[in-house]
Parts: C-alpha cells; sequence; structure tokens
C-alpha cells in the first residue's frame, strides 16, 4: 500500500529503507530528526496514516552502512488511505522541514530522477513552491476522463 507513494522518495537523497526489513516503510537520513517529521506527518492528519520516529542502518545506498533517522510508515485505514497523496505529504512535510538539505538529485543527462518517478516536473515544483493542493486540483477530472478513454477496451 506504501510503495507508489515513498517510491518518490528515490528520486531524492532520502533513504527508502533499502537492505532493511522494512524497504518503503522506513524513510530516514543522517540529517533528519525522526520525531520532528513524525509529528509533522500526523499533526497533518493524513487520511489512514501514522508515523512514528525510527532509527535505521540501510545496507543500500544512499547512506549504506550510515545511522539513519527517520519515519515509519503505518497504514491505519486502507479504505481513506491515499498511497501518492501521503507519500507527497511526506515529502512536502521533509522539504518545510530541511529546506536546505532536501535534494533532487539529476541523472547523467540532468533530468531529475524524481521526475521520471512523477510523469514530469509539475509535482517537485509544486513541494518546492509550496502549490501541492493546486497539483492535486485537476486529479479527479484526470481519473474520469482516463477511464472513459479506456472504457471501450475493457474487457469486464
Amino acid at each position: 500500500l506504501l510503495y507508489p507513494g515513498t517510491c518518490l522518495f528515490e528520486g531524492t537523497n532520502v533513504s527508502v529503507g533499502r537492505g532493511t526489513v522494512h524497504p518503503f516503510e522506513w524513510l530516514g537520513a543522517p540529517w533528519i530528526d525522526g520525531h520532528e517529521w513524525a509529528n509533522g506527518i500526523n499533526q497533518r492528519e493524513v487520511a489512514g496514516l501514522r508515523a512514528r520516529p525510527v532509527y535505521f542502518v540501510p545496507a543500500r545506498p544512499p547512506y549504506s552502512g550510515e545511522l539513519c533517522q527517520g519515519v515509519q510508515l503505518h497504514v491505519t485505514d486502507p479504505t481513506v488511505f491515499h498511497s501518492a497523496r501521503a507519500g507527497v505529504a511526506a515529502l512536502e512535510i521533509l522539504y518545510a522541514l530541511y529546506p536546505e538539505r532536501l535534494a533532487f538529485p539529476s541523472a547523467s543527462d540532468g533530468v531529475p530522477f524524481f521526475d521520471r518517478l512523477a510523469g514530469g516536473f509539475a509535482l517537485r515544483e509544486a513541494i518546492l513552491n509550496g502549490g501541492v493542493e493546486h497539483y492535486w486540483g485537476g486529479e479527479a477530472e484526470a481519473v474520469a476522463a482516463f477511464a472513459a478513454s479506456v472504457k471501450p477496451d475493457l474487457l469486464y
């Protein structure tokens, strides 16, 4: 349930817990205060999500072998949980806490890997400029348009 939202962190300088027993559930870095980040997520009251501080040592980059502090995300109600919104909310809160530390590294061609994961640059720019709610504005219409466009091709 968490992966579609937490995989976005692979396009940042935050560990997604690869090489631990909870990949994509534990997120962190040596420069993060996990208590502060967890409090920020919980205060936002993201539907169906709770966060708790966690310490871990990932076995894979970034930060392999280094002690990281961060959050463990828990889905408390899968009927209202929206993975992408939860992941973006966690990113938005982390950027608010650490605007000078959170980074979106570019690939060798100069395109931030995050932009590839998100399907373009708009989400990253919304996070950096505080316009995430505006970013989600057209979601319902886009989903409805997609459903209508594929309906003739569905077997069931």
